[in-house]
């Protein structure tokens, strides 16, 4: 499930399911417009790597924001270890595909 998906999924505003960009300034609050606008960029090395790390940020709350609601289970440990990978890598794992922008 994507971030948007997610988000509207908290919010219960499902109408725009596959397309979350859509109607966005009508369907979120100002908080979630705000986080959605910090993941996107354009194309340009340190604005791609700052949406992207934005992007992360947003991701992990909200999942911890959906695993609070509905009860659910997610792995805690394995969030930690792919945010705290430098440059992407980590003993035991294969490199990122996307490495760079953690760097």
């Amino acid at each position: 499930m994507a971030a948007g998906q997610l988000c509207r999924l908290l919010r219960g505003s499902t109408t725009h399911w596959f397309t979350p960009g859509r109607a966005l300034e009508e369907d979120l609050p100002v908080a979630d417009r705000e986080r959605d606008v910090a993941t996107t960029a354009v194309a340009r090395h340190e604005d791609v790597r700052t949406a992207a790390r934005q992007s992360w940020r947003c991701s992990r709350e909200l999942v911890v924001e959906a695993a609070a609601r509905w009860s659910t289970e997610y792995s805690v440990g394995l969030h930690d270890e792919i945010g705290a990978a430098p440059a992407g890598r980590w003993p035991g794992r294969p490199t990122l595909p996307v490495a760079a922008i953690w760097q």
